[in-house]
């Protein structure tokens, strides 16, 4: 897919509304146009989110909530989707599974750093095809190392209703 005829603007899809949420979305569109889809916005949307991928160039897709060690599916999905995820999390949290280059991650940043942020990759399409095109796991990311370290915890929990 050709990135330079790709809108710089986002989508972001929401069955719900959470405040950090929008505050990030509103802040956004202070610099891009943001399409907003599903419930929350009482605009049902039931393609797949790669459909979209063509018209827009990131995915807003910030976590419901943060607590140490969580990580959801919401930048991997939006990754695989097309875009590139404008992502919202402690770094810390996906330190080690996420490439820091694959995504852009607002956690921390004030409304005016964010537009910063956003202009200043806007003005070089060189940066954003190289974010496009950065692998989204991190090189030390082992997912068998992760599915040993699940199923060991599920097992530990499935004892506890035995």
């Amino acid at each position: 897919k050709n990135i330079n005829q790709i809108s710089a603007t986002g989508v972001i899809f929401s069955g719900v509304i959470y405040p950090k949420r929008e505050s990030l979305v509103n802040a956004l569109e202070n610099i891009i146009l943001v399409e907003r889809l599903g419930p929350a916005y009482n605009k049902p949307f039931d393609k797949p989110k790669s459909y979209l991928s063509k018209k827009h160039l990131f995915c807003i897709c910030p976590e419901n909530s943060i607590r140490e060690g969580y990580c959801s599916e919401k930048a991997i999905e939006a990754y695989f989707s097309g875009y590139i995820p404008i992502y919202w999390n402690h770094p810390n949290n996906v330190k080690g599974i996420l490439n820091p280059l694959a995504y852009i991650n607002l956690y921390g940043l004030t409304n005016k750093q964010i537009e910063n942020k956003i202009k200043l990759l806007l003005r070089d399409n060189e940066l954003v095809k190289r974010m496009y095109e950065e692998p989204l796991f991190d090189e030390k990311f082992d997912i068998e190392n992760v599915m040993q370290i699940f199923d060991l915890q599920l097992v530990e929990w499935l004892k506890t209703y035995t």
